[in-house]
Order: structure tokens, then C-alpha cells, then sequence
């Protein structure tokens, strides 16, 4: 395994990194676009390390105390610029989307993906360091100035006593 990660909520993460160049990382199939052979011998890579972390639970629970049960992975492979220049970037992201849309606990993912999200997330940290998740709630989402929900000029308590 190339990078073995505890999830926040203790579960355990499989990080496989493959190279980023690959030209044949999309192939054209008949009509539309699929995901290249290095894919599906990198996800079958990943999905024998989950089948082995399940087979191998007690030993990993009772040694690190972590159960790998839910255990999920990513596969990090390829890069778009090193696709075939005749396959669009849209007919990229689709392939790799319809592909994991199939898979359960295997994500597939992009350098590019991969760069895109680590960037986006140094954007949620602003010029002076402050993190904007640590901010107030209430500066996104302020109270309403009235109930949204009001009771019905009809509402009676159920719990008052009977009206007879």
C-alpha cells in the first residue's frame, strides 16, 4: 500500500498512487469514452488490499485498535494533459465519474482532481490565516427576521384541555 490513512471517524484509508502519465488513461469505445486498462489494474490493486485488510481484522483490531471493516480507498492516476489530445477534458471527467459511480469503496481520481481539491482548500484559508470554518454560523446563515413557519390562526394545542 502506498499510503494507509485513519479517517476522522476511525475508519481505515487506502491511498494508491499510480503515475500521472498515461496517454491511454481514456480510450474511445465505440460511440463513447471508457476508462483505460491501468484504471481497472489499479482499482483491482486497491480492491485486493481492502479484501485483505477484511481478512486480516482481528489481527489489525486487536494490534492498533482500529477496525478496518469500512475500510475505503482512492486510487490517484494519470493527469489530463497526458491523455491523447484528441479526448476532450469533459469526456475525461465523465468516463472517471461513470466509472466510480459503479464502485463502492473505491474512489478513482485524477493528479488534477487531486490538485484542484488541495487548492480549493488552502482557498478556505484567507490572507490573514483565519480559517473560514472556524467562523461564526451565523454571519452565512443569520436568523430570519420572522417565523418561517407560523401556526395556523386554526392551530390548538393537543395537549390543552378538550374543547367540550
Amino acid at each position: 500500500m502506498d499510503l494507509l490513512l485513519v479517517r476522522s471517524d476511525g475508519s481505515l484509508h487506502v491511498v494508491e498512487i499510480k503515475q500521472a502519465n498515461i496517454p491511454k488513461l481514456i480510450r474511445e469505445h465505440r460511440s463513447h469514452y471508457r476508462v483505460g486498462n491501468e484504471v481497472h489494474e489499479a482499482v483491482s490493486q486497491a480492491a485486493n488490499y481492502l479484501r485483505s485488510l477484511d481478512e486480516q481484522r482481528d489481527f489489525i483490531l486487536n494490534r492498533f485498535k482500529v477496525d478496518p471493516r469500512r475500510a475505503s480507498a482512492t486510487v490517484v492516476i494519470g493527469h489530463p494533459m497526458f491523455v491523447e489530445s484528441r479526448i476532450p477534458q469533459e469526456a475525461i471527467n465523465e468516463a472517471i465519474r461513470t466509472y466510480n459511480s459503479h464502485l463502492s469503496r473505491i474512489e478513482v481520481m485524477t493528479f488534477a482532481d487531486l490538485i484542484e481539491g488541495a487548492e480549493g482548500s488552502f482557498a478556505l484559508t484567507d490572507a490573514d490565516g483565519e480559517d473560514e470554518g472556524e467562523r461564526d454560523v451565523e454571519e452565512y446563515w443569520p436568523e430570519p427576521e420572522e417565523d418561517p413557519w407560523p401556526e395556523p390562526a386554526s392551530y390548538r394545542d393537543p395537549w390543552d384541555d378538550p374543547p367540550f
